[in-house]
């Protein structure tokens, strides 16, 4: 039982000289963390680049809405337009082959797309369209790795959400459009 108690004291003189090390700094002088730079909230932002339009397409004109329907049950495109007119002018169409508004747009229902094979499509569905001719980003896009999922990855938990491709890219051309990138991490080493 003594041999024991013989431990206890260099142990205990250790512990108070390290305190007392401690105490009077005789470690050196401390070192200034950096701050790190507040970074811009548009870097933080889960917003998509563009509006998707799931909840079909609107015009603004003059302060009011319209759906697509409420001008086009008067007046019928040419089957092939030459030049775009009213609410469209802005729209430049580059996006490969498909040089036609109606290889996406429904001819007579407006609130809708088509396919390859006709088959009617709402715009809240608009990637069903476009993995007719984009199955390997399709693909990717169905597996998490395209795109801006968020949500969970473990479907037990909860949902993933997977923004439409039309979320980020311009269906008339879809392309990606360079974005600003986030200033680099502070380096606090």
């Amino acid at each position: 039982m003594n041999s024991s108690k013989k431990y206890y004291w260099p142990i205990i003189i250790v512990f108070v000289l390290l305190a007392l090390s401690f105490v009077l700094d005789m470690w050196g002088k401390p070192i200034k963390i950096k701050q790190n730079p507040t970074v811009d909230s548009k870097f933080l932002s889960h917003d998509t680049v563009r509006d998707p339009l799931v909840h079909g397409a609107k015009i603004e004109q003059a302060g009011f809405k319209y759906n697509c329907n409420e001008c086009h049950a008067y007046l019928q495109p040419p089957e092939t337009p030459k030049k775009l007119i009213g609410a469209h002018q802005h729209i430049v169409l580059k996006h490969g082959i498909n040089d036609n508004c109606f290889k996406c747009h429904h001819r007579t229902k407006r609130e809708s797309l088509v396919d390859i094979y006709g088959t009617e499509v709402p715009f809240k569905q608009s990637a069903q369209l476009c993995q007719k001719c984009h199955g390997p980003k399709y693909r990717d896009w169905k597996a998490g790795v395209h795109g801006r999922p968020s949500g969970y990855w473990d479907k037990t938990k909860g949902e993933t959400i997977k923004p439409t491709c039309a979320a980020c890219h311009n269906p008339h051309a879809p392309k990606f459009q360079p974005i600003e990138p986030a200033p680099a991490p502070a380096g606090n080493h």
